[in-house]
């Protein structure tokens, strides 16, 4: 009950809200409410096509969402759930078709289908009539994969495109901080993208989507780890805490001799090798209290900096690898990462001991925008007539039909549903007689499966899946068709 009443809550349309008095509410407002409104979020030639199709738009069709590239030539696609819970937790209203109906009609727009939502509303009591299949929060592919499964009535299918696609976001995190996990370790990276996400919420889903990916858990927001029980927050001395006392040595003293269970001092508040010395000498003095004193390099030529740290620290006799850590932000790739670690191996320290890296936008920005992962949702079947897209561009057609992944055989293959079904990774995601029916992966399980699903495809990332029989005939029938055509 509490869920539900939750759910009506923070998703819900408000009751009995007309188009009038939401103009009257401040904008801050506004961007709440209509965001909630699931018959407004989509895109304008949907709604433009649904008005051309004309009765049409009931006839059953089937869309296939892919992710066709990856700067890393494989995705931990993430994200589908939420969407999921978003569109289908609720039935469609009669309060958000009455607030669609006023605003185009005051907007003079007359291509609304309002036919097909009162049919939804009046004859299904709001649920969506629509068939979603794919794959389970976490798993792995190669570009080009199909990851959705969308059967239904045809307009109402492509309705929700854009939040769909919108899969890309955590995907590409999830994938990146698989790459950092692979690269470096999930213990050697503390999150700090909160400032750089573009909202609150952008930032959670960013968070739950490192985790899933490479298992990275430490997050300088305290409101993810609040939202997630497996991340735990983790903070450091910035430059106005040393700024705030007379010196920085009298606030680092401060600190370290405060309740705080470790104190990370950023050192180039005043010159970087004078932030040094002082850290040093502090923690000569008060190694008694067994407290880890971590430097933080900030700017200037970071591994030089991290390496000459390291060294002085070793020079008197501070080489715990708990207590005296270096930790290393500004970093911009999982390049220049690696090429660190790899300077610190060379000057005889071991970076997974010593060496701890603080970033935000590298995971949470970076390489994080639609066309990176190339989201691609198209038709692959009218009624009982395969269809697909072709492309001039390398890799960015479609597949025709029933489309399904396997992993059949120790190899990941596109087919048609139900031709290798022992292998089938799409699992039931919504059915209308039944709800959401997929089953609910906590993070850790969800992490799991990242890491099982990649197994299936290590060593080939820098190959495509199989295209199966089948499916390779109706590709070769279908272009058949179109030349004939031509």
């Amino acid at each position: 009950m509490l869920k539900r009443e939750l759910e009506e809550r923070y998703f819900g349309f408000p009751e009995s809200l007309d188009y009038k008095e939401f103009l009257e509410l401040p904008d801050y407002l506004r961007e709440q409410i209509v965001c909630r409104n699931r018959i407004l979020q989509t895109d304008t030639y949907n709604r433009t096509m649904d008005k051309a199709k004309g009765e049409d738009w009931k006839i059953e069709e089937t869309y296939i969402l892919q992710l066709r590239k990856s700067p890393h030539n494989y995705l931990i696609t993430t994200g589908i759930p939420r969407q999921l819970h978003k569109i289908f937790s609720l039935p469609i209203s009669q309060t958000e078709l009455d607030f669609a109906v006023e605003f185009y009609a005051r907007a003079n727009v007359k291509h609304f289908n309002r036919e097909k939502w009162n049919w939804v509303i009046k004859e299904h009591q709001g649920i969506l009539p629509i068939k979603i299949d794919g794959l389970p929060e976490g798993t792995a592919v190669l570009p080009g994969d199909p990851v959705l499964r969308i059967t239904g009535p045809g307009e109402l299918a492509a309705h929700f495109e854009p939040d769909w696609h919108r899969i890309f976001y955590p995907t590409l995190v999830a994938t990146t901080a698989h790459e950092i996990s692979q690269l470096i370790g999930k213990n050697r990276f503390i999150e700090a993208g909160m400032r750089g996400g573009i909202t609150e919420e952008t930032h959670l889903i960013g968070a739950s989507a490192m985790y899933i990916g490479g298992g990275l858990f430490l997050t300088s927001d305290d409101a993810a780890a609040a939202c997630y029980p497996e991340l735990k927050d983790s903070g450091t001395l910035a430059h106005r805490f040393l700024a705030y006392k007379q010196t920085e040595r009298e606030a680092i003293i401060q600190a370290l001799t405060s309740p705080l269970e470790r104190i990370a001092p950023v050192v180039d508040l005043n010159n970087t090798l004078t932030g040094i010395e002082t850290v040093l000498e502090i923690k000569k003095e008060y190694r008694y209290l067994n407290k880890p004193i971590w430097m933080r390099m900030d700017s200037g030529n970071v591994a030089q900096l991290a390496i000459h740290a390291l060294k002085r620290q070793s020079e008197m006799g501070f080489s715990d690898p708990v207590l005296d850590k270096v930790a290393i932000s500004d970093v911009e790739s999982l390049e220049e990462m690696v090429e660190i670690d790899t300077k610190i191996r060379a000057a005889s320290f071991d970076p997974q001991q010593f060496i701890v890296y603080v970033a935000g936008e590298l995971l949470m920005g970076k390489d994080k925008t639609r066309n990176i992962a190339s989201t691609g949702f198209k038709l692959s079947r009218h009624l009982e007539r395969s269809t697909m897209k072709h492309s001039d561009s390398l890799g960015k057609g479609s597949f025709p039909g029933d489309i399904t992944l396997n992993n059949f055989d120790h190899q990941r293959i596109i087919a048609q549903s139900e031709e290798y079904p022992s292998g089938d990774l799409f699992v039931p995601l919504w059915r209308p007689e039944k709800g959401i029916v997929a089953k609910r992966m906590s993070l850790t399980a969800s992490r799991d499966w990242a890491e099982e699903s990649y197994t299936q495809i290590a060593g080939r990332t820098k190959e495509r899946s199989i295209i199966s029989p089948k499916t390779q005939q109706m590709i070769s029938d279908y272009e058949r068709k179109v030349v004939n055509c031509s």
